[in-house]
């Protein structure tokens, strides 16, 4: 009995000791999933930098300047012949396509003259037939000795009288068909209507412009070079290009034209750049700044991206990252001088060493000591 006794006690407590070890395991690990979605939603709510590298580079010494696009082919569209405008098949902003009808003009005149110079022709032709049948008759007559020389000689001069009338009618059908095909317009390139200068029943010059087309072919920017600069420039200078309303994206070009006079109306040289790059997102008018890649003596510079350099009454900075563990950081602020303007950024005269870590974006809001979440 007393055997029994221990035996179940032994039971009961071997049961409560389990539920306790049970009890303390759920309990740990609730601990440690909370810490650990506490630290992963730390890690969610720091603030998102991009950073890169501080790094030597091969010299390309850059000068930055303003400009603005435009169309590389203008074209102007008008008609060889004068007329009523009759119809405008175009609107400003539509694409068209080479060979499209862009307008056409009321030339009733040149098609009533078309329209007689064929029944001349008719005539003409019917004059051809009767001299060079007549021609053949005589002929035939005059080597069997029934008609004299000069009847036979009269009949060969009917025939070249005739036909020389036949063929200068022909020539004039030409031409009246010519004028009345001038009272069609049609586009002679791909491209986007940007003006339109005349409305319908207006009456049209001959060579006034009633549309302008620019081409899709391509795209130039023309620079405003001032004349201290303008020496160092020539053609085949690459070019990098960025338009503030095309976020992302950098363009290349080259230097096409360097004037040898500079603009009436400004100190400035206009120097114009072809892009290499044909974009939809391009259009003539945008506002953009133009990086000329000069070639320098100097063989490498430390140089900082120009995005990560800051300026405030302290002078110029950046921020250096820290980095602490996988995608965590602590940023420093670090008071820097900077030289002239490279390809890949500012040469740095001071306060960086090559393969430090700079911000190159979210540096709004960033502070000494700050801890964010790293984006490479």
């Amino acid at each position: 009995m007393v055997k029994g006794k221990k035996w179940g006690g032994f039971v009961q407590d071997s049961t409560f000791i389990c539920v306790v070890i049970v009890f303390i395991s759920l309990s740990l690990f609730s601990i440690l999933f909370s810490c650990g979605t506490k630290n992963k939603r730390k890690k969610e709510n720091l603030r998102p930098i991009k950073y890169m590298p501080v790094v030597y580079t091969a010299g390309e010494r850059a000068q930055t300047f303003t400009g603005v696009s435009v169309a590389a082919v203008e074209t102007e569209l008008s008609f060889r012949v004068g007329g009523v405008l009759n119809s405008l098949e175009v609107n400003e902003g539509e694409e068209v396509r080479k060979g499209d009808l862009v307008a056409t003009i009321d030339n009733i005149d040149d098609q009533l003259e078309l329209e007689t110079a064929k029944a001349v022709l008719r005539d003409m032709e019917v004059q051809r037939d009767a001299s060079r049948a007549n021609l053949a008759r005589v002929k035939s007559l005059f080597e069997e000795n029934n008609v004299s020389l000069s009847d036979y000689e009269k009949a060969k001069s009917e025939y070249a009288n005739a036909l020389s009338n036949f063929e200068a009618s022909i020539k004039k059908v030409d031409i009246k068909q010519r004028q009345v095909e001038y009272g069609t317009l049609l586009s002679p390139v791909d491209g986007i209507v940007i003006e339109k200068r005349f409305v319908i029943n207006e009456i049209v010059k001959p060579g006034e412009a009633v549309v302008v087309i620019n081409s899709e072919d391509s795209i130039d920017v023309e620079v405003g070079v001032p004349e201290s600069f303008i020496s160092k420039i020539y053609k085949g200078i690459p070019v990098v290009v960025n338009f503030s309303s095309i976020e992302d994206v950098r363009f290349t070009g080259e230097v096409t034209v360097v004037p040898f006079t500079r603009q009436a109306e400004s100190a400035s040289y206009k120097v114009v750049i072809r892009l290499n790059q044909i974009s939809k997102v391009l259009r003539p008018g945008m506002p953009a700044e133009v990086t000329f890649l000069l070639p320098t003596t100097e063989k490498y510079f430390l140089t900082v991206p120009a995005v990560a350099v800051n300026e405030d009454e302290s002078g110029r900075f950046v921020y250096v990252v820290e980095i602490k563990e996988k995608n965590l950081g602590i940023v420093h602020r670090r008071a820097i001088e900077i030289g002239t303007l490279q390809v890949t950024g500012f040469e740095v005269l001071s306060g960086l060493k090559a393969g430090e870590l700079v911000v190159v974006a979210g540096i709004p809001s960033l502070y000494e000591g700050m801890e964010v979440r790293l984006i490479e």
